[in-house]
């Protein structure tokens, strides 16, 4: 026997509940789900799943992310390389939306995003982007989902780290990257307990077990 099909929630009722969750909190003085309100709100408004990929410098995000992808999409390197928050999600057209701090945005091939989010190509962000937008046609059994790459956050540079951390209120599902060598440290156990105020959906991503013994 087969269960029925399921209506889709009315955006309404979506918004009403958490109307409803908030004025509960604010009566209350319940602050401790304001940060995962918002992310509900993210959710809501935009129809879309981030998944957040985080972690230390060098934990392997990238290039967990240019496997799922199959394309070295994202610069990997020994040093920081990522500067700028991306976001990877489907597109009827292959294109990178460039949003800048003032408002512009300009349209790139994808395969010049490391322009503008590389270190190397834009230290310490002097190109003032606010994030990057990639859309592929091969996203596409992954539609309603975005995959964000996130600076480092145990970066050298300090930026790297601050843009991170401004855009965990969007999370859905947080992805931590933590490489088996070094294992899990005290600085990743602090980043979960953080992520945990915005989002209750939080998976570890064993990295680099290629290098493992």
């Amino acid at each position: 026997m087969t269960e029925p099909d399921r209506a889709p929630v009315a955006p309404e009722i979506v918004q009403d509940a958490l109307s409803t969750v908030e004025d509960l909190c604010q009566r209350h003085e319940i602050s401790a789900l304001e940060d995962f309100l918002e992310s509900c709100r993210t959710f809501a408004r935009e129809k879309m799943l981030n998944i957040a990929v985080l972690g230390r410098f060098k934990a392997g995000k990238s290039t967990f992310l240019n496997q799922l992808l199959g394309r070295p999409l994202l610069p990997v390197g020994v040093i920081p390389v990522t500067s700028v928050v991306t976001e990877i999600q489907w597109g009827p057209h292959e294109r990178a939306t460039v949003e800048f701090a003032d408002g512009r945005r300009e349209y790139v091939p994808a395969e010049r995003i490391g322009d503008f989010i590389s270190e190397s190509q834009n230290p310490e962000n002097s190109k003032q982007v606010a994030r990057v937008r990639v859309e592929l046609p091969s996203m596409d059994r992954y539609r309603g989902i975005r995959f964000v790459d996130t600076p480092g956050l145990e970066s050298v540079f300090e930026h790297n780290t601050d843009a991170s951390l401004e855009w965990l209120p969007n999370v859905g599902l947080a992805l931590v990257a933590v490489g088996v060598d070094p294992p899990l440290s005290q600085h990743d156990i602090e980043l979960i307990r953080n992520l945990s105020r915005y989002t209750p959906n939080i998976s570890l991503l064993l990295t680099k077990v290629d290098v493992a013994g």
